[in-house]
């Protein structure tokens, strides 16, 4: 099953293999670089050339007679996770949002099948191994390049700068933090190959300055942790002569050097800000992460479901506020949809079971030996930090590394998935036909809601009369939009349209349990002469972001008389001075 890679003489390329491997060099590059501004978030681009990809890949291997079962078995404990995941949280009811669960799979299994078939391609040949890390390379300083650009503000034509997100080089994941964790993988990458000399140092070292150039530029600290940490892992399996080390360190600490003063907020002023209390970044994380410690300790052994974390999180980090002293932690009124650590949000999702799956896939890989061991330990620092499970390009990218590493492994037993086979056609044709309905649910469930969300949010916002129509078509779509239904709610509540609110509010309450929903179900309520029901969800929208002025002032208007004193007093804990002495002159006129 596991095959170590040989020298080329001993397995050179065969007929066809050019063709495989810029399939999967085309899933990396356009994987990690495509973006749409039509979709919610960028990384839905990304799952769709992904599903595109792996639907191609999967009728390649079917015209050429090969099955790639032998290397699905070398990922056993990632397809265990993966169906222990289904059939738990979604078969047994466990998740209290299945839909979150399903997308989340989804998108897993379709890197995980594509890894399958890249695991397959490689077989024993060194060669066939580069098709697949070449092009991660080659994503990244494609990504590093477009971030230095829009940093310097020559990219306005294709990443416009949009002033109230405050993220001067967002690059191609929308975000400069996921951008900056995908560029670290690459990093060690670039070192190992020019500590190792030859024809290609040069260029190995210029690819690594920009790098380093693009990671300082996006002033995250996770990720230039994790770019430390892989090249780390790196220098220690190459050996370096001094005259080379001099040049590499020479160029590094001067481009430290140019790009600290040429962009101080982003470098040094991110780095001495670092742990204290103006740091959001770091404030935050422990809030977060106070909320997922407190969702492990209520469901340690299977976890919420995958994809669940998002659901319960506006609670949980109430909880976190409402616990002693927790009116001085760091908050703000954005629920987070991710733990911003990947071993947190795996344990709160998947439980003890899921890291224990993890674990077993890692210690399949101990025997492994390649500068892949950098771009592991970059993935699984940035990870500790920041969520990189909801981005199909870091999976992706972290998976084939390991594919490389699993190759160079010690032989298990005999492998002949390197040439076509015989095998039966159900071991053919099963993984197309997952393919296909990997396929076709990426674009149903995640691509079309993304899509029509999108369209409604930027017609609202232009003021076109079409803002409703597309509103309601994607609150009511066949896959539940949670999100939709939840901002057209908002919409109409605004609009004082409370009486057209119900349906809206009721299918957002089912996904989403954020102090928004129960906010507008107050309201509800209160149009219903429902006193009683209206001050219970004022108080729940309270208990998951306290500082909520208006769920406030509905609260004090229908509690009883005498519960009014302790609800101001609870009230001074979160409101400013004066947003407190606007509450209680309102009382004082409320009979």
């Amino acid at each position: 099953m596991n095959e170590p890679l040989q020298p080329d003489t001993a397995q050179p390329l065969q007929a066809g293999d050019a063709r495989r491997g810029a399939l999967f060099g085309l899933a990396v590059v356009l994987g990690a670089c495509a973006f749409s501004f039509g979709f919610t978030s960028f990384l839905h681009a990304k799952e769709a050339v992904l599903a595109i990809v792996l639907l191609v890949v999967s009728l390649v291997w079917i015209h050429d007679r090969r099955s790639p079962w032998p290397a699905i078995r070398a990922f056993a404990p990632l397809w265990l996770l993966l169906i222990f995941s289904v059939a738990i949280h979604v078969g047994f009811g466990v998740a209290q949002v299945p839909a979150f669960t399903l997308e989340t799979c989804a998108r897993f299994a379709t890197v995980l099948l594509l890894t399958a078939y890249a695991f397959d391609f490689i077989g024993g040949s060194v060669a066939r191994g580069r098709f697949v890390v070449a092009p991660i390379f080659a994503s990244a300083l494609l990504v590093a390049l477009l971030s230095l650009l829009q940093y310097a503000g020559l990219a306005e034509w294709l990443l416009p700068a949009f002033p109230e997100y405050g993220q001067r080089a967002y690059s191609v994941f929308g975000n400069q933090g996921l951008s900056a964790g995908y560029i670290a993988m690459s990093a060690p990458l670039a070192l190992a190959w020019y500590c190792a000399g030859g024809k290609r140092a040069r260029w190995a070292l210029l690819a690594l300055i920009i790098l380093l150039a693009a990671l300082l530029v996006s002033g995250s600290r996770s990720a230039w942790l994790a770019a430390t940490i892989g090249a780390l892992v790196v220098v220690p399996l190459r050996r370096i002569t001094p005259r080379r080390g001099l040049l590499l360190c020479g160029l590094s600490v001067m481009t430290v050097a140019i790009v600290t003063i040429a962009a101080p907020d982003a470098t040094l002023r991110r780095l001495t800000a670092s742990f204290s209390t103006s740091d959001a970044g770091y404030n935050a994380r422990l809030w977060y992460w106070g909320a997922a410690s407190r969702m492990l300790r209520g469901a340690p052994l299977a976890g919420l479901g995958p994809g669940n974390f998002q659901y319960w999180s506006p609670s949980y980090q109430g909880r976190v506020l409402q616990s002693e002293h927790g009116h001085e932690s760091y908050r703000n009124e954005i629920h987070t949809l991710h733990a911003h650590s990947d071993p947190l949000e795996l344990a709160t999702e998947t439980g003890v079971i899921g890291l224990a799956l993890m674990v077993w896939m890692f210690l399949r890989l101990r025997k492994g030996r390649g500068a892949e061991w950098g771009g592991l330990a970059a993935y699984f620092t940035f990870g500790a930090l920041n969520t990189t499970l909801h981005s199909a390009p870091h999976m992706l990218a972290a998976l084939l590394f390991a594919c490389v590493l699993l190759k160079r492994g010690p032989p298990r037993s005999p492998d002949s998935s390197a040439a076509p086979t015989d095998s039966a056609w159900p071991s053919i044709w099963a993984p197309a036909v997952g393919a296909l309905g990997l396929f076709m649910f990426t674009f149903w469930a995640v691509l079309v809601p993304s899509y029509r969300l999108s369209s409604a949010r930027a017609a609202y916002e232009a003021d076109d009369p079409a803002a409703e129509g597309l509103y309601v078509q994607a609150a009511r779509a066949p896959w539940p939009a949670y999100e939709a239904a939840e901002e057209w709610a908002v919409a109409l509540f605004e609009q004082n349209r409370v009486a057209e609110i119900e349906e809206f509010v009721q299918h957002a309450a089912r996904g989403r349990d954020t102090w928004t929903v129960h906010y507008l179900s107050g309201a509800l309520a209160g149009y219903r002469d429902d006193p009683d029901a209206a001050l219970e969800a004022y108080r729940a929208s309270l208990r998951r972001w306290p500082e909520f002025l208006p769920a406030w002032s509905a609260a004090l208007d229908l509690a009883p008389q005498d519960e009014r004193s302790a609800l101001l007093s609870e009230a001074g804990k979160w409101l400013s001075p004066e947003q407190l002495a606007e509450l209680q002159e309102r009382t004082s006129r409320v009979k």
